[in-house]
C-alpha cells in the first residue's frame, strides 16, 4: 500500500526556489571566505601586515556578518518565518517586549549546548584554515592556485559524508553519538597537523589529516545543526537559525584572533632562538593546530555531558518527539 504526504506537506515550487537561493547564498559565503583565506599571504606581503595583524582581515568581515545574522533571523521570525557581544545588549534583551535575542531560547540544553559546541568547533577549524593557507604558501612555497587545490581533500570528503552518510548515521545512532564521534575525528586530524614538518609531503603529511577532518566534520555538522534547531516553538525557529549561524561567525572570529596571535608569538620566539624562517613558521603553526585540537576536545566534553540522552530528554519535555535533545534530527 502506497501513501502520499498530505498536500500541505508537499514541497511547492516556491520551497524549491527558496532552497536554491539559500544554497547559492551559502555557496557565495563559503567561496568568499575561501578566496580571502587563500589570498592572505599576498595581502600580508603587499600591505605589510604582521601575521597576528593579518587576523583582522578576516575578523573585520566575520564580526560584521555575525552582528547582522541575529537581526535577519529575528526579522524572519517576526515577519512570518530566525553572540551577543555587549553585556548591556543582553540586559536589554531580557526586558524588551520583542527582543532581538529572546533569552528563553537558552533554556533548551540542546540549543545552548549546540551553540557552545559550534563556537568551539569553528574556532578550531577556522584557525586551521587560516594557518594552513599560510603554511602552504609561506613554508611549502605553493602559489595561490595550488593552495586552493590543496584544500580539496577536506571539502570533497565533507560533501560525500554529509550528503551520503550523515542522515543514516543520525537515524541509526542519534545525533549526540554521531556528534561526539565526528568531533573526535576532527580533533585527531588537528593533532596530526600539529606534527607536519617544514618540508612536508602533500600526500603523506596533508592528505591523511584532511580526509580525517572531512570525515569528522561531515558527520558532526548535520548532527550539530539539528541539535541547535531543537526548539519547541515554531516561532523560535528563525532566531535559532540566526543564533547558530552567528555562533559560527563568533567562533571564526575568536579562533582566528587567538590562533593567529599564538602562532605569531611562537614563530617570533623561534626566530629569536636562531631557527630558520620555515622552521619557525611551522613551529608557530604546530602550536596553533594543537590549541585548535583543544578547542574541539572541549566541544566533545560539552556534547557528551551537556546534550542529554533520549530518555532524559523525553522525561523533561514530554511530547517533544522528534525535537528532543538526542532524537535523530537529520539536517542538511
Amino acid at each position: 500500500m502506497t501513501t502520499q504526504a498530505p498536500p500541505s506537506l508537499q514541497p511547492s515550487r516556491s520551497c524549491w526556489l527558496a532552497l536554491g537561493v539559500l544554497c547559492t547564498g551559502n555557496l557565495m559565503i563559503i567561496l568568499d571566505g575561501s578566496i580571502v583565506t587563500v589570498a592572505l599571504p599576498t595581502i600580508q606581503t603587499d600591505l605589510g601586515f604582521t601575521q597576528s595583524g593579518l587576523a583582522w582581515v578576516v575578523n573585520a568581515y566575520v564580526i560584521a556578518f555575525a552582528g547582522l545574522l541575529l537581526l535577519s533571523g529575528r526579522l524572519g521570525g517576526l515577519l512570518g518565518g530566525s553572540l551577543v557581544l555587549l553585556a548591556g545588549f543582553v540586559v536589554r534583551q531580557a526586558y524588551a517586549a520583542k527582543p532581538l535575542l529572546p533569552l528563553h531560547i537558552f533554556r533548551s540544553r540542546a540549543v545552548s549546548g549546540a551553540n557552545g559546541i559550534m563556537v568551539l568547533m569553528v574556532a578550531g577549524l577556522f584557525g586551521y584554515q587560516f594557518c594552513t593557507a599560510l603554511y602552504f604558501q609561506n613554508v611549502l612555497g605553493y602559489d595561490a592556485l595550488k593552495t586552493g587545490l590543496a584544500f580539496l581533500p577536506a571539502p570533497v570528503t565533507i560533501a560525500i559524508v554529509s550528503l551520503g552518510l550523515a542522515v543514516k548515521l543520525n537515524q541509526k545512532f542519534g545525533p549526540r553519538r554521531v556528534l561526539v564521534a565526528g568531533l573526535l575525528l576532527v580533533a585527531a586530524a588537528l593533532a596530526l597537523l600539529a606534527r607536519v614538518p617544514s618540508d612536508g609531503s602533500f600526500l603523506a603529511d596533508i592528505v591523511p589529516p584532511f580526509v580525517l577532518l572531512g570525515l569528522g566534520f561531515g558527520a558532526a555538522m548535520p548532527a550539530l545543526i539539528g541539535q541547535a534547531m531543537a526548539v519547541t516553538s515554531p516561532n523560535d525557529a528563525g532566531i535559532a537559525s540566526g543564533l547558530v549561524n552567528t555562533s559560527q561567525q563568533v567562533g571564526a572570529s575568536i579562533g582566528t584572533a587567538v590562533l593567529a596571535t599564538v602562532a605569531a608569538s611562537r614563530t617570533a620566539t623561534l626566530l629569536g632562538e636562531g631557527h630558520g624562517r620555515a622552521e619557525a613558521l611551522t613551529g608557530g603553526f604546530h602550536l596553533a593546530y594543537g590549541l585548535s585540537a583543544v578547542f574541539v576536545v572541549v566541544g566533545v566534553l560539552l556534547a557528551a555531558f551537556v546534550l542529554r540522552s533520549p530518555a532524559v530528554a523525553a522525561e523533561s519535555a514530554p511530547g517533544a518527539d522528534l525535537k528532543s535533545a538526542d532524537s535523530p534530527v537529520p539536517h542538511m
